[in-house]
């Protein structure tokens, strides 16, 4: 578990909503909304997941947070093995009721989100072929 980094991002984010004025937090507010939108299903380009060329990449999967609480890493690893891949998030975050999509390399994965609020959740054995748009929905 990556305490250390958990913790930053926490501060991060609380940090960033304590120090808005009104103005600029109804600004923000609306530049959230915005993007919101950009990150729908079908609405934007996925980030890229476990690429290995441009050409990889024909498979798309949808987080939908619907936790109450932000997902903070999501990790992805071959079926085939026994550790879990890099944190697949980097600095984004997936707030509670968006949808974050990824372009994805056929094959068989398992995939584990860890929550602010310190829970994992994970899905075994998810199988992406050429062309798939699958979501995976927490709650």
């Amino acid at each position: 578990m990556h305490r250390r980094e958990h913790l930053v991002k926490l501060a991060e984010v609380e940090r960033n909503s304590l120090t808005l004025m009104p103005s600029r937090l109804f600004l923000t507010t609306a530049l959230a909304f915005l993007v919101s939108l950009a990150v729908l299903p079908g609405c934007s380009s996925p980030r890229q997941a476990y690429s290995s060329g441009s050409n990889a990449m024909s498979s798309t999967l949808d987080i939908v947070n619907r936790t109450g609480t932000p997902i903070y890493y999501l990790y992805l690893s071959p079926c085939s093995s026994n550790t879990w891949g890099s944190d697949q998030l980097g600095s984004d975050v997936i707030m509670s009721g968006t949808t974050y999509a990824f372009a994805m390399t056929p094959g068989c994965w398992d995939l584990k989100a860890q929550l602010r609020d310190g829970r994992e959740v994970e899905r075994r054995n998810v199988n992406m072929r050429t062309g798939d748009r699958k979501s995976w929905t927490l709650s």
